[in-house]
């Protein structure tokens, strides 16, 4: 596994705070060991056009998604949308959500289940450590200007 990476600093002079310490936009590639890759973009402050929101908001809106491409189709998140080739064309299959839109509750009422006992937390320590390498690995992608392997 590896990644290239590059953060930006580029907006802390549009902010009237006395501390501003954190990264307004990354891109990550992470290539994993069975040539899958992962191309991640995100940014809390970028140049956008004037109808994209940055709050609460946004959520649902196509500036806060993910898509996730394969060789026999690409998922879009929000909203929920498979297209899959089909003979030849591709074409699009709604997809109906088993679960409710806001996924960052549940996860959050999962912790809280899982803190007192009543259920198995969903995401599990190694889960949390191997995420911990992927963004170490960008920030040392981005320190040493190339690509970088991760364990």
């Amino acid at each position: 596994t590896s990644i290239s990476a590059k953060v930006f600093r580029n907006f802390a002079h549009f902010v009237s705070v006395p501390i501003f310490d954190v990264e307004d936009e990354a891109h990550a590639f992470i290539r994993f060991a069975n040539d899958t890759f992962v191309e991640l973009e995100t940014s809390w402050a970028s140049n956008l056009t004037d109808d994209t929101p940055v709050g609460p908001e946004w959520v649902g809106r196509e500036s806060n998604n993910a898509v996730l491409f394969g060789t026999k189709g690409t998922l879009r998140i929000k909203p929920l949308t498979l297209f899959e080739d089909q003979n030849g064309k591709l074409v699009t299959v709604p997809v109906e959500p088993r679960y409710s839109d806001n996924s960052f509750e549940m996860q959050l009422q999962n912790f809280a289940a899982a803190i007192r006992g009543e259920v198995p937390a969903i995401n599990n320590a190694e889960q949390a450590f191997q995420l911990m390498e992927m963004i170490d690995g960008i920030y040392a992608s981005n320190e040493l200007g190339r690509e970088v392997p991760i364990p």
